[in-house]
């Protein structure tokens, strides 16, 4: 027999499915924006870093690497393949088959710029500033696997599908408590109605009861007074 409790609860079924379904549409861009962001800023930083160690002596560009590293700051990128190329294209440090300004075209205002381009048979993230010196403009590229970003961006995606969950259950608790004290006034009836059965007939009270449940407690009171 379907009770008005299940009236009231399967239909809204679907519905959370379906908004449980658009969460995770929603979630899985943004956590893949998120670390896309986070991490091409990491890139950036690490060419930076490395821009601060070019030199300039007698017209001729050198790379000198900080005391503490020879390649691109640790960063949440990891430490990635870099390439500095000077206004020739000439490799002046770094690996020298790692793609640059022919996969990656930095703007010649120093801001960065993005590419994911196949190296070594691999994805590879690729950033790209252009530094301009007395001697010309020299790319700076720092390179790395996508692999580390890809598992935050996983760990971060499954945070928020449990998070999702955990508010889709106590959304169907919340419900399930409103439609049981909701339909309080329902048992309270029957009960009244049983007992009835048992003494003089006795009229219901009309103003006690909600008022979805007035007409039909009015329509009971006249069959009532017929009896």
């Amino acid at each position: 027999m379907m009770t008005i409790r299940r009236r009231l609860l399967l239909p809204l079924l679907p519905a959370l499915a379906l908004l449980m379904l658009l969460g995770g549409i929603v979630d899985y861009w943004v956590a893949a924006v998120t670390t896309r962001s986070a991490y091409d800023r990491a890139l950036a930083s690490s060419a930076v870093a490395l821009a601060a160690g070019i030199r300039i002596d007698n017209g001729r560009i050198s790379y000198v690497p900080g005391p503490s590293a020879d390649g691109p700051a640790d960063t949440i990128a990891g430490p990635g393949l870099y390439s500095i190329t000077g206004p020739d294209g000439a490799l002046i440090a770094g690996t020298p088959s790692l793609p640059d300004g022919s996969a990656v075209v930095a703007p010649p205002d120093g801001d960065p710029a993005f590419r994911t381009v196949r190296f070594e048979g691999q994805p590879w993230r690729i950033g790209s500033i252009v530094a301009r010196t007395s001697a010309g403009p020299v790319r700076i590229s720092v390179a790395e696997s996508p692999g580390r970003r890809a598992r935050t961006q996983r760990v971060m995606f499954l945070g928020k599908l449990v998070i999702d969950f955990a508010e889709l259950d106590l959304m169907l608790l919340l419900i399930w408590v409103a439609v049981y004290v909701g339909l309080k006034p329902l048992s309270r009836l029957e009960a009244r109605a049983e007992q009835q059965a048992g003494r003089p007939l006795q009229r219901f009270d009309e103003a006690s009861v909600p008022g979805e449940l007035r007409a039909l407690v009015v329509a009971f009171n006249r069959v009532l007074e017929l009896l």
